[in-house]
């Protein structure tokens, strides 16, 4: 992967079916999700849809008799606009923001998710940004015969063997800026090589952070998470597969 920047803008023509930035948290103690069901109000038309995030708890009782039960319990608002295309989570242990196709670029990823956070500030008190991630899936129109045509990070098989579907999860690092992340690929089976398939090429970054970094320097840590990102996008690509997502 030794593609360098500046990379190409690819616009209207990025296969990205969905970006999002993620922020894990830790709350003040004694939050709940009724401060949570407090921003239903704050966020106005911009997201009028609101669904509950539900998590299951499995407990055990033991006495004279041993007893399971199990129950879900709310941990967090998904708010939409009417489109379900912009998705904003609050969560007892963090905020996701999410845009689906048409996506329109980092900046106004990064400014929807900003002013997102300000509402999520408003309704619960963070004592710490724990890890910051980044993650864009795409999705590229591929045939399976020869993949090295279009991707140069790929599955390779022996020559007595024929690709007709993969899963596959690489993880990646950059150590020296503290920096992880994930490739994961997907192509669902098919007895045709020669017909053109989805293939999901779903790139994952993140990093830890100090236990006293301000919440502003978690904001920041996403400029280095985009380079990484972008890295590893545009280094799994071939010349011929981005001379064609150029047009």
């Amino acid at each position: 992967m030794n593609r360098k920047p500046p990379y190409p803008h690819l616009g209207s023509k990025a296969p990205i079916v969905e970006a999002l930035i993620d922020l894990r948290v830790d709350l003040e103690p004694g939050t709940a999700f009724a401060h949570l069901d407090q921003a239903r109000e704050r966020l106005g038309a911009g997201l009028p849809r609101s669904r509950t995030l539900l998590q299951g708890e499995f407990q055990f009782a033991l006495g004279g008799t041993v007893a399971a039960s199990s129950q879900q319990v709310p941990r967090g608002l998904m708010f939409l606009n009417d489109q379900e295309n912009r998705v904003a989570q609050f969560r007892l242990d963090g905020f996701t923001y999410s845009q689906l196709a048409p996506y329109d670029s980092f900046a106004n990823l990064r400014s929807e998710a900003e002013a997102y956070w300000a509402r999520y500030l408003d309704a619960v008190s963070v004592e710490r940004v724990t890890r910051v991630g980044l993650r864009y899936i795409n999705r590229l129109n591929l045939g399976m015969e020869d993949l090295a045509i279009s991707l140069r990070t790929r599955p390779l098989l022996g020559p007595a063997a024929s690709l007709v579907g993969f899963e596959l999860t690489m993880p990646v690092l950059r150590p020296e800026a503290d920096l992880v992340g994930r490739i994961r690929l997907v192509a669902d089976a098919s007895s045709d090589p020669q017909v053109r398939r989805s293939v999901t090429l779903d790139i994952d970054v993140s990093t830890s952070l100090p236990e006293d970094t301000e919440l502003v320097v978690a904001w920041e840590r996403l400029s280095a998470l985009r380079e990484f990102k972008n890295e590893l996008f545009f280094g799994s690509l071939t010349e011929s597969l981005l001379k064609e997502l150029q047009g």
